[in-house]
Formats: structure tokens, C-alpha cells, sequence
């Protein structure tokens, strides 16, 4: 202990490391001072009967805090600054991110990113508005650090809407994808069914590309579309192999 540590200034180092260098009224830290943990964080600013009020603290990890402080913890308004260079202002409860606050991410994967709405330990909860880097926006309300209810804006222009945590679609929009899913899918049977077709006209020993070869593909399509069937009507050409009666009937019976 050196100086007037009761009312006046002073120095005092406790057993367990810590190092308080300032103003003391009645025996406890009050006024402008200077406390040193022993990890090396520093909080230099105001005490009032002992307690921290609003300062600076600077972590040895290299993140710096400036603003109010209530019971040795982030608490009020303030501002913080991570060692990657993200950035956070606004309101502090018990040490978390905690009502209204601006996220600005300058390092990491959302590099360029900003939230500016609420927050609730740590999470963006509430009332918010998220901006991209590439220009797209999301504006509604968060849970948890998820999209609840709002409306998304991609940079493209697109919007997306969100109800209950989920893309929002009307009616119609359900309908044209439904209608949509059922098309794709006709598509893709119609593509298996020419690939199947194709592969029966090579293995009967038409050359891909010519008129014959087309020829072939087409009449084993047209049958099995007219009859819904292609199944069935097979025919041996030399064990073990099995085609289409109108695969041979398009090599004019020669192999058949």
C-alpha cells in the first residue's frame, strides 16, 4: 500500500494480483483510477464506493471495451472491439450484447456484413436489420440469431419472404412450384425413357447418328407410348439377350 489509500490517492496491490492505482475515498476505490488484473486486462476510468462505473478495459486477448460498466461487467451503453476487428455499439446487460446494438463484421466469413436492430445474450432477438456486403438486406424480426418473420432482399433483387422461420409462399407462388415439380419430373422420365430406347438401337447394332439409329429410337417410343407398355413384348436374339419386339421389327426381321 503507498499513498492515502482511505481519502486521497493511492496505490494498493491485493494477494491475488491485482494492482489499483488512483483516487480512495472512505477506503474504497472512488473517483478516477486505474485497476490491473493479474492476466494483464486493465480498466482505467471511474469508480464510485468501490465499484467500476464507465471506462476503458483492455484485455490482454487485444479486444477493447469503452462505456459503462456496472458490478465489473459490459453493462449500459458501449462500445467493443474484438481482436478480429469486428465491432459492436450499443447496449450491454451483464456482460452480453442485450437490447438495441450495431454488429459490424471487418474480418471472417460475413466480412463486410452489419446487423443494427436488437439483441438478447449475445443473439440478434427482436427487431432487426441485417445488410450484406454484396447489397442484400433483411429486414423483419430474429429469434435466436435466426430469421423469424420479415423480408429478404438478395443483391439480384430477388425477395424472399419469411414467415415462422420459414420461406413464405402465397398460393399461387405454391402452386407454380407444384406445377413446376410436376413438369421436371415429366421431363426427366421422358429423358429416361429416350436413353433406355437409345441403348436397345445400340446394342441391336444401329450406329448413333444415323437416319437408321433415329429411325429406331423414334418407333420404340411411339410404340411404348401408344401401348404405355415396352415391357413384355420381347423377343430372344441369342441368349442371353432380351429386346423389344419393335427394335428387331426395325432391323426388318433380319435378326429376329
Amino acid at each position: 500500500i503507498k499513498g492515502n489509500c482511505k481519502n486521497g490517492n493511492g496505490e494498493w496491490i491485493f494477494d491475488d494480483g491485482k494492482k489499483y492505482v488512483g483516487e480512495f475515498k472512505e477506503g474504497k476505490f472512488h473517483g478516477q483510477g486505474i485497476l490491473t488484473y493479474e492476466s494483464g486486462t486493465k480498466f482505467s476510468g471511474n469508480f464510485l464506493k468501490g465499484q467500476a462505473t464507465k471506462g476503458t478495459v483492455i484485455s490482454v486477448s487485444g479486444s477493447k471495451y469503452v462505456g459503462e460498466i456496472k458490478r465489473y461487467k459490459f453493462h449500459g451503453q458501449g462500445t467493443l472491439i474484438l481482436p478480429s476487428g469486428n465491432k459492436y455499439v450499443g447496449e450491454f446487460k451483464k456482460g452480453s450484447y442485450h437490447g438495441q446494438g450495431t454488429f459490424t463484421w471487418k474480418s471472417g466469413e460475413w466480412t463486410g456484413d452489419k446487423y443494427v436492430g436488437k439483441w438478447e445474450k449475445d443473439k440478434m432477438h427482436g427487431q432487426g436489420t441485417y445488410i450484406q456486403a454484396d447489397g442484400g438486406k433483411f429486414i423483419g424480426k430474429w429469434k435466436n440469431d435466426r430469421k423469424r418473420n420479415g423480408v429478404a432482399t438478395l443483391a439480384d433483387g430477388t425477395v424472399i419472404k419469411f414467415k415462422n422461420g420459414r420461406i413464405y409462399k402465397s398460393k399461387k407462388e405454391r402452386e407454380a412450384a407444384k406445377e413446376e415439380k410436376t413438369r421436371a419430373k415429366a421431363e426427366s422420365e421422358e429423358d429416361e425413357k429416350i436413353a433406355k430406347a437409345q441403348n436397345v438401337c445400340r446394342k441391336v447394332g444401329f450406329t448413333p447418328g444415323t437416319d437408321k439409329f433415329a429411325d429406331c429410337t423414334l418407333k420404340m417410343l411411339t410404340t411404348t407410348n401408344s401401348n404405355n407398355q415396352g415391357q413384355g413384348q420381347t423377343i430372344v436374339v441369342g441368349p442371353p439377350r432380351k429386346y423389344p419386339k419393335v427394335a428387331c421389327d426395325a432391323m426388318g426381321g433380319l435378326i429376329c
